[in-house]
């Protein structure tokens, strides 16, 4: 497990980055309503990826282990392939229909929906492919291709923005870029989906009936966390979803790339252990999880939100910093209900094979998204966008955890996740008694430093999943 986090470490850390260095050169380049069109492209992009892939990329993991033979294997990839094409073909078609019903900025426009289109597509194909790595546990490897995406298209995005116009699609062209690049260079790996003839009935039956429902999973569970945005474009104006996804990147970013480090690593080993029919495996494998998830999870959380002012401050352009400022701790902990969720609970959905029961605990929270921001954006603007968000996480995470809970067990170990909130909270209490330092830099690195060998201290001592045993084992050997 913990080699595994190692190697995918880089794959989050390194797009975390980058994407902290685009949200801090976007800010300062462009004006708040670009800014905010921007953010509302890569919102549809990834409602699209979800739309294409995400259903695609539940399948590969869990059915990919399974296949015992080269021709079983080349089957399955072609089938994931020729359902990624009518998928692609059915989105293209809805978004000709939305471009021909809403004549947006002329020109302009119809390049804005282009990119974001073309922009779908790749990101799409690229997360296909970098799953076939994942589920052959080839680590290093997903790692480099996923590091080398982000760096190729910040580079690119950078060049467009500072030598193109300072509207949203200059960063979206810089970045598709960088997807192509990457495309053509595993184009290895991403054949097998191309070979079409491959695929055969029962191949792309089995891929639909286990995970075509996820689409349905996707799309709503990814509207409940996003659909604030477009609800802020219709009545705040592009201006109010730059401020609002100024501080909603900052927070997402960096605390989603803590539970996907882990995620990336426990989710096949957790297919693995399931299917190996092994009761103390599966037992241990999934309590390893939860720990890992909540151990990691809750205290980058917590503390994002104890030092939210001071990276908003230092991080983003003058224009943005006060809004961002004030939703950043809501957001964060909105962000770790959501990756509770994401990351751990839905797993056992899948894990059961019971998919159909997931969509039966996101639809309710997308539609409780949908029509408490309706009613609360008008009046409260961002900040009612921002507590509605926390609000629909904390409830999506209770009634996905209590329906999953009478399908099958949970190998959840209480005491020691009770041994980690209460770490996380005394953590935040140790970094908010830090005196206050006029560097930013300064002042956060000392907060972050403190909290951590805090944290870590108390983990020790605490003995959460019997670490420190272990620690004092090895240490005498």
């Amino acid at each position: 497990m913990i080699k595994h986090m190692l190697f995918y470490t880089p794959a989050k850390l390194i797009p975390a980055l980058t994407g902290l260095a685009t949200l801090v050169l976007l800010t300062r380049v462009l004006p708040a309503d670009q800014f905010g069109l921007y953010s509302l492209a890569v919102t549809a992009m990834m409602v699209g990826q979800t739309t294409l892939t995400s259903w695609l990329v539940s399948a590969l993991v869990r059915l990919l282990p399974g296949a015992a033979t080269p021709d079983e294997r080349a089957e399955l990839l072609a089938g994931l392939g020729a359902w990624f094409g009518v998928m692609f073909l059915l989105l293209s078609l809805f978004l000709a229909g939305v471009v021909a019903l809403f004549d947006w900025h002329g020109k302009e426009g119809l390049n804005y929906y282009t990119l974001t289109l073309l922009l779908t597509l790749a990101f799409s194909a690229q997360q296909l492919v970098l799953r076939v790595h994942m589920a052959d546990l080839k680590s290093g490897r997903f790692s480099v291709l996923q590091s080398l995406q982000s760096l190729l298209s910040l580079l690119f995005m950078a060049v467009a923005v500072y030598f193109g116009s300072k509207t949203a699609n200059a960063p979206l062209f810089g970045i598709l870029i960088g997807y192509i690049i990457l495309i053509l260079a595993d184009m290895r790996a991403l054949a097998p989906f191309l070979r079409w003839r491959r695929a055969n009935r029962a191949v792309m039956r089995t891929i639909w009936n286990y995970a075509g429902v996820l689409i349905l999973i996707g799309v709503f569970g990814y509207l409940a966390m996003k659909v604030d945005r477009f609800i802020l474009q219709h009545y705040c104006g592009e201006e109010a979803v730059g401020f609002y996804s100024a501080g909603v990147s900052l927070a997402e970013q960096a605390i989603s790339a803590v539970f996907m480090i882990v995620a990336m690593a426990s989710h096949p080993l957790a297919v693995r252990a399931v299917d190996s029919n092994d009761e103390d495996l599966k037992k241990k494998q999934l309590g390893m999880n939860a720990l890992w998830i909540l151990g990691l999870g809750m205290p980058a959380s917590l503390g994002f939100a104890a030092i939210a002012p001071e990276l908003a401050t230092l991080l983003l352009g003058d224009a943005f910093r006060e809004q961002a400022a004030a939703i950043m701790p809501i957001i964060a902990l909105a962000a770790l209900a959501a990756n509770l969720r994401g990351h751990y609970v839905e797993h056992y959905f899948l894990l059961a094979r019971r998919n159909d029961l997931l969509v039966i605990a996101l639809i309710p929270s997308a539609l409780a998204a949908l029509l408490i921001n309706l009613l609360v954006i008008p009046k409260y603007g961002v900040m009612g966008a921002a507590y509605t968000a926390l609000g629909v996480q904390v409830t999506a995470l209770v009634v996905a955890y209590a329906i999953v809970s009478r399908i099958t067990a949970l190998y959840i170990p209480w005491g020691d996740m009770a041994k980690i909130c209460a770490a996380s909270i005394a953590m935040v209490g140790v970094t908010l008694l830090i005196p206050k330092i006029e560097n930013l830099t300064i002042a956060i690195g000392a907060k972050m430093a403190s909290g951590l060998v805090f944290y870590t201290a108390a983990v020790l001592v605490m003995n959460v999943g019997g670490m420190r045993q272990a620690l004092l084992k090895r240490y005498r050997s």
